[in-house]
């Protein structure tokens, strides 16, 4: 299983461009969310937003789950596109131009999709996502879609928000809202905005497993983000892109500019060491990354800082369960915990 690890830099609401939320804290929201989420009448009530615009257009939550002195753990269910009967599929065999669909019926009242599991203390303001490879296989920590689970509750369904009397009903959501106050005593206010946003922790950058990796290093990758309002810039790119025949292409003139470098790289020792250096000066004055890509590896091993996450193992049953019960999200936060908190010391270090 994999774990990744993210602090939650703002929840409640806020008025513009201040960092400090007005009301609405972690503990009481978790607090109000939870009550909220045991009231519901079944598990498709827990929808905050849906939007059939994304994948997963609608997220549910099918677990909440009070951890003593920990937080508390949490069950996502994110829905999956559906038919009416069920869930449409191709064969994977068949050549393009052949295929024929068909169409897997689901039992009555089923809602298809997959879990992600969230694990939030609120004292240290951390998420963890928990993302087991399991039955269900998907890459993603699921924590973009967490978190507009979350701010839509604060937007739509907290005790904060003040609707018209004449329509209580949230499926016209914003249209009803007239603003969100702090208690039943204060009126609407609508200059204050519902947020709920997180950053993820990082830790030092892998220089010395680089150093350790040197002769399986087969690419050397760099980006660099520069703005075409400067003219010297504006002058370089244009002539670039001339080069490239690219030069129809005209973008505004304040924008940024992106570039991406990605070259076969066999370093010497001194080599290694000088482009370390080269990049330790150049990314005081410029926005950019520089890293390496290794023999055999997937991604790219950046000079600078990296995620919080880390690969721990937990018990087969759990890694492919379809979907993890209350017990089950308590025993593999509790096998979490050490590595997690083995990450936070080393990101503050």
């Amino acid at each position: 299983m994999r774990i990744e690890v993210h602090r939650i830099t703002s929840c409640g609401f806020y008025r513009r461009g201040s960092f400090a939320s007005c009301f609405g804290g972690l503990n009481s929201f978790l607090d109000e969310l939870e009550t909220w989420i045991q009231t519901r009448s079944n598990v498709a009530a827990t929808a905050t937003f849906t939007d059939p615009e994304n994948i997963p257009e609608r997220v549910l939550c099918s677990c909440f789950v009070r951890l003593s002195g920990q937080g508390v753990g949490m069950a996502l269910w994110y829905c999956s596109p559906s038919t009416e009967q069920g869930v449409a599929y191709i064969p994977m065999d068949e050549k393009p131009g052949e295929i024929e669909a068909a169409e897997q019926r689901l039992p009555t009242n089923s809602i298809a999709g997959w879990p992600r599991y969230f694990w939030i203390e609120p004292e240290q303001s951390i998420v963890t996502a928990l993302i087991p490879s399991g039955a269900v296989t998907t890459a993603g920590s699921g924590l973009p879609s967490a978190r507009s689970y979350l701010e839509s509750y604060l937007s739509y369904f907290s005790s904060h928000v003040v609707r018209e009397e004449t329509s209580a009903n949230p499926s016209t959501q914003e249209n009803t809202i007239k603003g969100y106050r702090n208690n039943e005593n204060e009126p609407p206010d609508k200059t204050v905005v519902p947020k709920f946003k997180t950053q993820p922790i990082t830790l030092p950058g892998p220089i010395d497993e680089i150093r350790q990796q040197r002769e399986n290093i087969r690419k050397f990758v760099s980006t660099t983000k520069i703005s075409r309002h400067m003219p010297d810039v504006r002058e370089k790119w244009e002539k670039a892109m001339q080069y490239l025949g690219w030069d129809a292409f005209k973008p505004p003139q304040d924008d940024n500019i992106s570039f991406r470098l990605e070259t076969a790289w066999q370093p010497g020792e001194n080599d290694l060491e000088e482009v370390i250096e080269k990049w330790r000066q150049r990314s005081r004055e410029i926005n950019e990354r520089a890293g390496v890509r290794l023999k055999g590896g997937s991604g790219v091993l950046w000079f600078d800082r990296t995620k919080c996450a880390d690969e721990i193992e937990i018990d087969d049953e759990l890694e492919n369960a379809l979907h993890w019960r209350p017990r089950q999200i308590e025993q593999v936060i509790r096998m979490a915990e050490p590595q997690v908190r083995q990450l936070i010391a080393s990101a503050n270090r």
